[in-house]
């Protein structure tokens, strides 16, 4: 009787499956889209995981507080969502993968109340689709 042979089944990892939501480093100072030291550590690591999903493309979804105008605040995540983006292409990562989104103050995390919410509320999301 030959021998039976059973393989173990073969396990996938998603490595961008990680990068779907808010970097806690990448975050910015009030009236800023200028990258902070932690947001570039950040976002070096999220460029060596993206080297390993050539396929991925990233959506960059960027979020003030609610501090200022409505239409300026809207602005204001653009130029962090281009932030982000101009960073991680310069890091090698296409161009073509990467769109931006700007949301402003519209999709708010923690109140706008407190300087620690309006903190959390200045933000980055990054998705791997």
């Amino acid at each position: 009787m030959p021998p039976v042979i059973i393989a173990a089944p073969v396990q996938v990892v998603n490595l961008c499956a990680g990068l779907n939501g808010a970097h806690e480093g990448v975050r910015f100072h009030t009236d800023s889209a200028e990258l902070t030291p932690d947001s570039v550590n950040t976002l070096d690591e999220v460029a060596h995981m993206l080297g390993s999903c050539a396929d991925a493309q990233i959506e960059i979804s960027a979020h003030t507080d609610s501090i200022g105008a409505e239409s300026y605040n809207r602005l204001l995540s653009e130029r962090r969502a281009h932030s982000v983006a101009d960073y991680l292409n310069a890091s090698g990562l296409l161009r073509g993968r990467l769109t931006t989104t700007a949301h402003g103050e519209t999709i708010p995390v923690d109140t706008n109340d407190t300087a620690e919410g309006r903190a959390l509320n200045r933000r980055v999301e990054l998705y791997a689709r």
